[in-house]
């Protein structure tokens, strides 16, 4: 039986230093809204030990596109030791944080979202040729790659 997910690379980021984090979240639910994503966050931790804010966000999201294949991505958004601080920028004070933030960002292709080779083997045998010989190159060269492609920009 075929994969019915397909997992893209781990992208990982660090970040020490200053950033501002209302326009960081911005970024990111804007990009998601840019490229017609649905998502929402099923977590979203604040704490305040004395050492600095830390914060925990997970953010997923998925977009159809098209009647077997759908995205598939996470963002899991580690802040540590938050502070504002105020910073002078083009001559004017700017309210910032400094910190550290680590980003992960993880992606899955998902086939035949719609389950319609569930049931039979006749059915998933139906499924494993289409894969492997009418739609192996779209899976691999088209609809992975742009997956992957979105996940960079992101």
């Amino acid at each position: 039986m075929p994969d019915k997910f397909r997992d893209m690379p781990l992208t990982f980021v660090k970040h020490r230093g200053l950033f501002n984090y209302a326009e960081l979240m911005n970024a990111i639910h804007q990009w998601f809204r840019d490229f017609d994503y649905k998502f929402h966050e099923p977590k979203h931790q604040w704490k305040v030990p004395a050492e600095g804010i830390e914060i925990e966000i997970k953010i997923k999201g998925d977009r159809k596109v098209n009647e077997y294949v759908k995205h598939h991505i996470e963002i899991f958004l580690r802040v540590y030791d938050m502070k504002d601080v105020e910073v002078v920028k083009d001559g004017q004070k700017v309210k910032m944080q400094d910190g550290k933030v680590t980003v992960e960002i993880t992606g899955k292709l998902e086939l035949d979202w719609q389950n319609r080779f569930n049931g039979n083997k006749f059915l998933q045998g139906l499924q494993d040729f289409l894969h492997q010989f009418i739609i192996k190159q779209d899976i691999g060269d088209h609809w992975e790659d742009d997956l992957l492609y979105k996940l960079i920009a992101l």
